[in-house]
């Protein structure tokens, strides 16, 4: 017998449309979140465009 892991592991949001009880969700805004933002030092991406990780 299996049975789904609670809380979800994935979420598709492709499809969010077709259920008839939409879920909560809370979206994070990344401007003031030091690990959730765009220039976030813990992004490698980030990191490589500052020259701080070699290619």
């Amino acid at each position: 017998m299996t049975s789904t892991p609670w809380p979800p592991t994935h979420f598709r949001i492709d499809d969010l449309h077709r259920i008839d009880r939409k879920p909560l969700i809370g979206w994070i805004r990344g401007t003031d979140d030091l690990i959730a933002s765009d220039a976030s030092l813990f992004d490698l991406a980030h990191l490589g465009a500052l020259g701080a990780v070699p290619s």
